[in-house]
């Protein structure tokens, strides 16, 4: 099978897409929709207040997170229609709950062991009606790597790298993705450091201090 790549202008905001042999395979689908963009602003605002966010806003946390999912999808990683994504320390929803939203068609699992905040995930995955959202609150070593089946795992603020890349690795096959960032306004951990084991770097992003690593 050979997928034919091409790039193009996505029409929701101007962010990018990938083709496949002419259709499209993933774009940030609701950021043209002003309800669904207000209800899930809503639940970071709600996410911000229970103290579940870092001190930025809930609308920069938004922004930041739309610019992290534009950014994975226009770096390479998605040439297949739908991922199985393990998103490792959810907390507020910030990239998990956002992606869920915006790229309906992938699978989401929200890693997250805190009871409360596990707790609010999935009220806000009840609010805002999703149906590809799957709360999971188990450590992230506690997980069962064959029932999640994972292609893709995001990270934001997620410990020390070493410790992230060992995780994510005994979750990923070769081939899969590691998409990891930190905060709106504030330095990648990840920036100078060699790719870790068992990880090639596909892209960076100062912009939106983000890394897209290849398991291999």
């Amino acid at each position: 099978m050979v997928l034919l790549l091409t790039r193009s202008p996505s029409p929701l905001n101007g962010l990018s897409c990938i083709n496949v042999v002419g259709y499209v395979v993933a774009t940030l689908d609701s950021v043209g929709v002003p309800q669904m963009t207000e209800a899930l602003l809503a639940e970071l605002e709600r996410a911000h207040r229970l103290g579940f966010l870092g001190p930025q806003p809930a609308a920069a946390q938004l922004t930041h997170a739309d610019a992290l999912l534009s950014f994975a999808i226009d770096a390479g990683q998605t040439t297949v229609t739908t991922h199985r994504v393990a998103d490792l320390g959810s907390g507020g929803g910030v990239p998990g709950l956002v992606g869920a939203v915006r790229i309906p068609g992938w699978y989401w699992f929200l890693v997250e062991r805190g009871t409360t905040r596990a707790r609010f995930l999935r009220g806000a995955a009840r609010r805002l009606e999703l149906t590809n959202v799957e709360i999971v609150a188990k450590d992230t070593e506690m997980l069962d790597v064959r029932a999640l089946n994972a292609t893709l795992v995001t990270a934001r603020s997620y410990g020390a790298p070493e410790l992230l890349a060992k995780h994510a690795r005994q979750l990923l096959q070769v081939g899969g993705h590691l998409l990891v960032s930190d905060p709106p306004n504030g330095s990648s951990r990840w920036e100078g450091l060699a790719a870790p084991a068992g990880f090639v770097v596909v892209a960076t992003s100062q912009t939106v201090s983000a890394t897209l690593l290849l398991a291999v």
